[in-house]
């Protein structure tokens, strides 16, 4: 088994498209690279069954920019 920090994140823009990420670090490898929305919707939803946790946060500068970020930190 294999200790790994993997995060979703996906921020979204008043009329504009969200931007969705996706980075993974086992201590070996480390992978990042943009999600499309749907697909990080999914990956949310299998983090969050896994016991992942959920952050949402506001943009301080635009209260219309908000980020959410899916964070698992445990054995694979």
């Amino acid at each position: 088994m294999e200790k790994a920090y993997i995060s979703v994140s996906v921020t979204y823009y008043p009329d504009f498209a969200p931007d969705a990420y996706y980075y993974k670090n086992d201590g070996i490898n480390i992978e990042f690279y943009q999600l499309d929305f749907d697909t990080a919707c999914t990956r949310m939803r299998e983090l969050l069954g896994r016991g992942a946790c959920s952050e949402f946060s506001i943009n301080p500068y635009n209260k219309a920019i908000i980020r959410q970020e899916v964070i698992f930190f445990n054995y694979l």
